[in-house]
């Protein structure tokens, strides 16, 4: 019996002063880690519709509950910075009928149509706009833009959620992110479906979670004492389970675009307080601990997001990746871990980067052939990467200082150019002594963040002579001993 597959309608109504000559949807129903969309997942539909009489139309055969984004296409140069985001990740469902029109307004304060937990957040294109959603299945994209509205002025009253000294508070900024978030959604609950809102809940229950075990992790790899450290890990712990448990329903799970990264950090986080710094434990325990899932399908989603993100802290991993190629059945996980199985960057060429220096001069990777090349990447206000340089990078850099053969690089991704100069001159991130570039306000959707899939920091790298990785992320460039020997093993090659 054939099944007809109703048409999902979107339609959004902009004006002349939003410059778009096409729109584009992206439809994701596979998402392994919705901080990161950009990466390891790929849109299993992508419809792109010109403009046609102010209104940009798409039907979309979406056969499921899913996730859209909503670009913005321009043919004109864009202001630095600019995603063309207008809508990320929001719920779909079957037999939508959706209109959005973007409204000019003149209060500058309106706020924009995405979550603050990504950067993207800040960016000033349609903060002019008010965003008016009509329309069967309406009310879930009132709810989330109303949501995200809520939490744009949340920072400014909430605390960070540990004090200098590693001292948890409750409450802090990200459980009342969570609270408020939640408290939009229930005004909400009368309006949308059950479905929709169960997965809203639980996306917003484990994004912000997920934020605090994060936070967490980086605050127990500063600790020395092990009991300090189990101590404040049985503290978030209790805050988590306090504030109520996160669905049970595996479907519901494998759905959302931010349940499962937050089961493989919460791993993380206890494994993190047994054994210390972040930079040195080695992960392979959480993936023979996520084998024994009882959920097969929720089994291999949760394997496939370790190994995305983390594989080079895990030791064998070739081995590791190999095992999890034979135990995955699902295809568009199996996918997922091939393309990585065929992408390994060792002693292939790298991508040779054009980027400015501090004085504004373009520099070439290429510039440094005949030269090991040291590579970092980097952002000011990334605890990991302030760890990273004082504990490790500089003691080596102070080591290598006579070497004329080994060149160091340090490259930021922060936005503001002003705030990438300032912490240069603190030297807390890096110092003036080596070769400091910018990405030139792009942040990670500069092409060299792309190639190399940088989804978190520090990354380091080692280049050899002839310009092909000799060794990406690998587990010993994060200690001092580890990443001389790998720096002098390719001076020698």
């Amino acid at each position: 019996m054939f099944t007809q597959v109703m048409a999902t309608k979107i339609t959004i109504y902009a004006d002349k002063h939003l410059e778009a000559d096409s729109m584009t949807v992206q439809v994701y129903n596979q998402i392994l880690n919705g901080e990161h969309v950009e990466f390891f997942n790929k849109p299993y539909m992508v419809c792109t519709v010109a403009e046609n009489r102010g209104a940009f139309r798409f039907s979309l055969p979406v056969e499921k509950m899913s996730y859209i984004n909503v670009v913005v296409n321009r043919q004109q140069k864009e202001i630095a910075g600019d995603l063309s985001m207008l809508l990320r990740l929001y719920v779909v469902e079957p037999d939508d009928d959706i209109s959005l029109r973007l409204i000019k307004s003149r209060n500058d304060t309106t706020h924009l149509a995405f979550g603050l937990d990504n950067e993207i957040s800040n960016h000033k294109h349609y903060r002019n706009y008010d965003f008016e959603f009509t329309g069967r299945g309406a009310a879930k994209y009132a709810c989330r833009y109303a949501m995200d509205g809520r939490l744009m002025d949340a920072p400014k009253l909430a605390r960070l959620p540990f004090t200098r000294e590693g001292k948890f508070i409750k409450p802090n900024l990200y459980g009342d992110m969570e609270m408020q978030a939640l408290s939009v959604l229930h005004t909400y609950q009368p309006k949308i479906s059950p479905g929709v809102f169960e997965l809203l809940e639980l996306d917003i229950k484990s994004n912000w979670r997920n934020k605090l075990v994060l936070a967490t992790i980086r605050m127990l790899s500063a600790m020395k004492d092990r009991e300090e450290r189990m101590a404040l890990a049985n503290q978030v712990e209790m805050a988590l389970e306090s504030n109520g448990g996160v669905s049970d329903q595996s479907f519901l799970s494998i759905l959302s675009k931010y349940e499962t990264i937050y089961r493989v950090n919460r791993l993380r986080m206890k494994y993190c307080a047994i054994r210390g710094n972040d930079y040195t434990y080695n992960e392979d325990a959480f993936y023979y601990l996520l084998k024994q899932t009882n959920d097969r399908l929720l089994q291999e989603k949760a394997i496939t997001t370790l190994l995305c993100f983390y594989l080079k802290r895990i030791n064998h991993g070739d081995q590791v990746l190999k095992d999890a190629l034979e135990i995955t059945e699902h295809p568009y996980y199996k996918s997922v871990l091939q393309k990585m199985a065929n992408s390994s960057l060792t002693a292939k060429p790298a991508f040779d980067f054009i980027l400015p220096n501090q004085k504004g001069e373009l520099v070439h990777l290429s510039d440094y052939r005949g030269k090991v090349v040291f590579v970092d990447f980097w952002f000011t206000g990334c605890g990991a990467c302030r760890y990273f340089y004082s504990h490790v990078l500089s003691n080596v850099e102070q080591r290598f200082r006579n070497e004329p053969d080994v060149v160091f690089i340090s490259i930021s991704v922060d936005r503001q150019k002003a705030l990438w100069q300032k912490s240069i001159n603190e030297g807390i991130y890096t110092s003036n002594d080596v070769v400091n570039l910018y990405t030139q306000g792009k942040g990670n959707r500069h092409e060299v963040i792309q190639h190399y899939q940088v989804t978190s920091y520090p990354k380091p790298m080692i280049i050899d002579k002839e310009g092909n990785v000799f060794t990406y992320n690998n587990a010993s460039l994060r200690e001092v001993e580890g990443l001389s020997t790998q720096l002098i093993k390719a001076l020698k090659q």
